[in-house]
């Protein structure tokens, strides 16, 4: 570009490392000629090569450097306000512009209705990487035709979508800088997204343009994804209500049976092998036989010309990411493939073509590998008839709907716990579980999950576990769950006389609820929720872990037990005031109050405060003990089974399981009736306390987390709890006796084959409906 002459275009680089793609992405925009374009890199903070080969480019660029990485839109904003040209475009530095890349961008943004123009990006080897974005259910994107051949006709066209990726994004600059630039709140991930919705708040559409070609390596800077969580969580804040164009979209390119896919095919597909030849002859009787299948991202084979054309590959292809559905996975593998055999455990095993063999070493049950070809080498083989293929793949693909559970699973607290109970009965049958682990980082080991299948698919139906709105306020169903759209089960894991009224649409919005007791369910009835989408799934006990004691009772004091939470909605309070007022020193008899060892110096003061409100001296009351349970213990099995009763009332208490478990091993539970399975405590097994009040649970207090508006605990009455501990004392033999009559009980009601069942057919009634889908509430 001459000194006297303005630039057309300003290019605008961010760069963080990877000197060697950015020297790449110099040199093709190099290559295509720089009359009239601007070079604008901003460089955050890289320590590699980078800043040498800045500098040895000269005054061909323009250079902005930052002492601190400060991001992707940080970075994009510098290099618009250094820009000089009407027109700005931005790039990433793992791109790699083709002939005539620029043109069409110009010629988009020159139009009054467009707002933001991009290219078609492919894959280094010619797969399409970007072909444009839909908006799903609660403003989530996806990339339409992903994977498919770059060289396919509904790619190559130019269209107005809603949302472009920011790969390479080309706008006019005065109108970028007036609109705030790209939304700093964000760290590498979802600005360009967020850039598309407040242009299409204006009424400007983002313009794809299918004849401007780049190579796309996709995702290369360090730390790209560290800050996905946060960025999507704000990002679905801000654009949950967006409205979705997928449908639309696909309808235009004659694909409009995009729902669940039944079967998954992982293999080659769209290379010139017979292998791919093989399968592509399944896939596309798999669709003429209504399995609906769709093809895995892996392995990336090229996409040789002419191959995958057809709108059956197309749909093939989308619809993994364009539907949300289980879809058996079949592995088609290839002697000597890029990936070698998948994992031991694969669901499925297809072995098409030429040469093919069953694979040896690995630990393969034989009935899940079907071999096609004569296996004897090259010489006479011929791949399979697609007829073939299918009639024996079909014993196996027909299975159980599958379903996604979304909640805490891996940790050490109470919820942590639960989840994984849950997931137990879930698992036992033969339908597929996806976990997504609420309470998961880099470090958590995922070992005491139960054994599920592969996790490579979108399942249909969500098992939503927890509360909807967390402690903060945030909406977690609306962020996390409402946004993949299908049929969401809600778990609302937290106990509840009465539920706060924010939460009720919510609830509203699913399409069932699956509550832990009768408490639960008749609250939500009385807030005028529909029962029928109502489930009592009790919280699952492992009954082989939970078994009566054989010997007798020895000649040890007389115990009760309670299992303490902290704070308020604990009850010890409760246990304790009862306790002392009720015995004396002199008895042989003791309290045990057991706690986590991070909460036992809490407990401790609490009962001091009781002991100071009731004027009554520690050194002269009757014995109370307290345990802290030892680091990663989740229950205190043998306290609780040695036990003459279990105390459990506390205020607030999420399923109920220590009146469960305690009454599997055939232990007396002293509880309130009106509370979580008041069935089995008004039995022969327990000692019904009576209610005083159902108090309104406090917003916050001091020390403590808080807690939504307008939920309900239960408070039990300290007399008629000493009432129901004297009983016990004055005959535990006959205690142990009557609390025997409910083990059965118990198991028929929750142990974990029982929950399981009632999940199936909970799940059977569920999937014969028409899904409501859930959507974020207002």
């Amino acid at each position: 570009m001459g000194a006297d002459m303005s630039p057309t275009v300003s290019v605008v680089i961010p760069v963080y490392q990877r000197a060697d793609l950015t020297e790449l992405c110099l040199r093709a925009l190099e290559a295509q000629g720089l009359d009239g374009v601007e070079t604008v890199v901003v460089d955050n903070a890289s320590t590699d090569g980078t800043p040498a080969l800045l500098e040895a480019w000269g005054e061909r660029l323009t250079v902005v450097r930052n002492s601190v990485n400060r991001g992707f839109a940080a970075g994009c904003n510098q290099g618009a306000r250094a820009a000089s040209a009407p027109v700005v475009v931005f790039l990433n530095n793992d791109t790699e512009v083709h002939s005539g890349w620029l043109d069409p961008l110009l010629d988009a943004v020159a139009d009054e209705r467009v707002g933001v123009a991009g290219s078609r990006l492919l894959y280094p080897n010619g797969r399409i990487q970007h072909a444009g974005m839909a908006v799903m259910n609660g403003g989530e994107v996806v990339h339409i035709h992903r994977f498919a051949p770059g060289d396919h006709p509904v790619v190559k066209r130019t269209r107005d979508l809603t949302v472009i990726t920011g790969a390479c994004m080309a706008l006019r600059r005065d109108r970028f800088l007036a609109m705030g630039g790209f939304d700093e709140g964000y760290r590498n991930g979802y600005e360009d997204t967020d850039l598309c919705m407040r242009l299409a708040t204006m009424g400007l559409v983002a313009r794809y343009c299918g004849d401007s070609v780049i190579t796309h390596h996709e995702s290369a800077s360090p730390g790209r994804h560290d800050s996905d969580f946060a960025n999507g969580a704000r990002y679905r804040d801000l654009w949950r209500d967006a409205p979705p164009d997928h449908s639309r979209l696909l309808a235009e390119d004659g694909l409009i049976d995009l729902c669940s896919p039944g079967v998954i095919w992982r293999g080659p597909l769209l290379d010139a092998s017979l292998e791919a030849a093989a399968a592509r002859s399944a896939v596309t009787d798999l669709e003429r036989r209504g399995w609906r299948p769709a093809v895995h991202e892996a392995p990336m084979d090229a996409a040789e010309p002419g191959l995958g054309h057809d709108l059956t590959t197309l749909a093939a292809v989308n619809r993994l990411y364009m539907s949300r559905g289980p879809g058996r996975v079949i592995h088609h593998l290839v002697p000597g493939g890029p990936e070698g055999w998948p994992a031991p455990g694969a669901e499925l095993v297809a072995v098409v073509g030429p040469q093919a063999h069953r694979p040896s070493g690995y630990a393969y049950d034989t009935r899940r590998v079907v071999t096609f070809g004569d296996g004897q080498g090259p010489t006479g083989a011929v791949a399979a008839a697609p007829d073939s293929i299918v009639d024996a793949l079909e014993p196996f693909v027909d299975r159980p709907e599958g379903i996604g559970f979304w909640g805490a699973a891996v940790g050490t607290t109470p919820e942590a716990v639960a989840g994984r109970e849950l997931l137990a009965a879930i698992t036992v049958s033969d339908r597929p579980v996806r976990i997504v682990a609420g309470d998961a980082d880099g470090q958590t080991d995922t070992a005491l999950l139960p054994p599920t299948g592969p996790q490579d698919f979108m399942p249909d139906i969500w098992l939503a576990a927890g509360p909807p709105v967390s402690r903060n306020g945030t909406p977690e169903w609306d962020r996390l769950v409402g946004a993949i759209g299908g049929r969401v089960i809600g778990r609302p894991w937290t106990a509840a006389a009465e539920w706060p009224s924010s939460w009720l649409p919510r609830f509203d919005a699913t399409d069932d609820l699956w509550v832990a007791s009768r408490m639960h369910r008749d609250a939500l009835v009385a807030q005028g929720l529909d029962a029928s989408r109502i489930a009592i799934v009790p919280q699952p006990i492992d009954i082989d872990t939970h078994r009566p004691r054989e010997q007798a009772r020895d000649d040890s004091p007389i115990t009760f037990v309670a299992i303490c939470r902290p704070g308020w909605g604990g009850g010890a309070d409760l246990a304790v005031s009862a306790f002392v007022q009720e015995f004396s020193q002199q008895e042989p008899i003791r309290l045990r109050l057991i706690a986590d060892g991070t909460t036992i110096t809490n407990l401790e003061h609490e009962v001091l405060e009781v002991l100071a409100r009731l004027d009554r001296d520690p050194a002269t009351i009757a014995d109370i003990e307290l345990i802290a349970l030892a680091p990663g213990a989740a229950y205190p099995a043998a306290a609780v089974r040695d036990a003459d009763a279990v105390v459990s009332v506390p205020r607030l208490d999420t399923f109920g399981s220590d009146v469960l478990r305690a009454l599997a091993f055939g232990v007396p539970v002293i509880a309130c009736a009106d509370g979580h399975h008041g069935h089995l405590v008004d039995s022969r097994g327990g000692f019904a306390v009576d209610l005083a009040a159902r108090p309104l649970i406090p917003w916050q207090r001091a020390g403590e987390a808080a807690e939504p508006r307008g939920l309900h605990g239960l408070e039990v009455s300290v007399a008629s709890l000493a009432r129901r501990m004297r009983e016990v004392a004055d005959d535990p033999g006959g205690a142990r006796r009557g609390a025997l009559f409910t083990v059965t009980a118990v198991r028929e009601f929750a142990s974990t084959a029982a929950v399981s069942a009632i999940v199936e057919r909970r799940l059977e009634r569920l999937v014969r409906r028409p899904a409501r889908l859930y959507r974020a509430a207002a």
